[in-house]
């Protein structure tokens, strides 16, 4: 689904209906609620918490690479536009993929998990 159009503030039950549509859109990874208040105050407010966070993993390095080189390679959380995006948990990433090469923590880095 895409958001097109401009935003809006605003959505109408029309008379003898009991639903009304919208579509929601967020660029930043967090954590939030959505409101739903009756403008006439006449309902109870309605609300749903949800999370907004990263989508898939890409990973980014020079190539090709030199035999016996060590390369610094970056794996970076986005979101479904390509946004980089925050995890909103602190996920185990495996690294997979290497051949007869091994992967290394990073200088800065304390431990780095292979599974």
């Amino acid at each position: 689904m895409t958001c097109t159009g401009g935003s809006v503030t605003t959505a109408l039950i029309s008379n003898g209906s009991n639903n009304a549509q919208f579509r929601f859109r967020d660029q930043v990874g967090e954590a939030l609620t959505l409101n739903g208040d009756d403008n006439a105050g006449l309902l109870a407010s309605g609300t749903k918490a949800f999370t907004v966070s990263a989508s898939r993993l890409l990973v980014t390095g020079a190539s090709p690479i030199t035999l016996m080189g060590c390369t610094l390679y970056t794996i970076t959380s986005k979101d479904e536009s390509g946004n980089a995006t925050n995890v909103l948990a602190i996920p185990l990433v495996n690294l997979s993929g290497a051949g007869s090469g091994a992967f290394y923590a990073t200088a800065d880095a304390n431990v780095l998990v292979v599974r």
